[in-house]
């Protein structure tokens, strides 16, 4: 695999979103047990058939969780740690870059992680190498700009300042 192009069948993503999942799945597992014991009451001797909101809102609430229990699962498998890359010649996955955008004045740092890295706050931007800006920071080097395109059909530049050593973990 080439850094810059991950496989498909992979979830990549630092530990501490992988802990951060794990334990959101421990909770939705948690929940649909909870769930599904609302859904037999719901539907118990004494139900009306006809008119039971109480047991359409339990069907809701166990398709939701169950939904979401499915995605954890699913984000969690085949997962490959993503560790700060130390290569600094050209972005890529694990990399801390320092970037201007557009038309603005001031410097922006990110580093570039995988699709379930998203936090933002704690002084940390974390963006996804999928993301419009991933995508087009990817392979770029130190003072390169490149313009890529919005989701609206509108352009935005951005010009790397410095490519840094992953600062994460």
């Amino acid at each position: 695999m080439k850094e810059t192009e991950p496989m498909n069948n992979i979830n990549l993503m630092v530990r501490e979103t992988e802990c951060r999942l794990r334990i959101e799945l421990r909770k939705a597992k948690e929940d649909l047990y909870t769930a599904g014991q609302n859904l037999g009451d719901a539907f118990g001797p004494n139900c009306d058939w006809h008119d039971n909101s109480a047991a359409d809102f339990a069907v809701e609430e166990y398709k939701r969780i169950g939904a979401r229990e499915a995605e954890l699962q699913a984000a969690l498998r085949n997962v490959e740690i993503i560790e700060p890359r130390q290569e600094i010649n050209d972005v890529g996955l694990g990399n801390t870059i320092i970037v201007r955008v557009g038309d603005s004045n001031e410097d922006e740092k990110f580093t570039l992680l995988g699709p379930y890295d998203g936090i933002i706050g704690q002084n940390k931007v974390w963006i996804s190498y999928q993301s419009l800006v991933g995508q087009a920071l990817m392979g770029m080097k130190r003072g390169e700009t490149k313009t890529f395109k919005l989701r609206k059909g509108q352009t935005q530049t951005i010009t790397v300042k410095e490519i840094l050593q992953g600062e994460f973990q």
